[in-house]
């Protein structure tokens, strides 16, 4: 997005909309006098998601890894 004028010289940045976070990860938002968002929070759950996924991934791994041996066998029969 782009900052407005008077906010930053009106340069560009990366970042999440709060008002749209909050319906994913609400733990990560603030809503006092102004609405933030704790990046460290977010962070520290993109890592334990990545995490989840590299599990997922090995195990479906291992499952094609079974089923490519269970179809060879069956091959093998023919």
């Amino acid at each position: 997005f782009k900052f407005k004028p008077e906010y930053y010289g009106g340069k560009r940045s990366i970042g999440f909309i709060a008002e749209d976070l909050v319906h994913i990860v609400p733990e990560v938002v603030t809503m006092d006098t102004a609405v933030s968002i704790n990046y460290s929070l977010l962070s520290t759950l993109a890592i334990q998601g990545i995490k989840e996924l590299e599990q997922k991934v090995k195990d479906q791994q291992k499952r094609i890894e079974q089923l490519e041996a269970r179809l060879v066998a069956l091959e093998r029969r023919k």
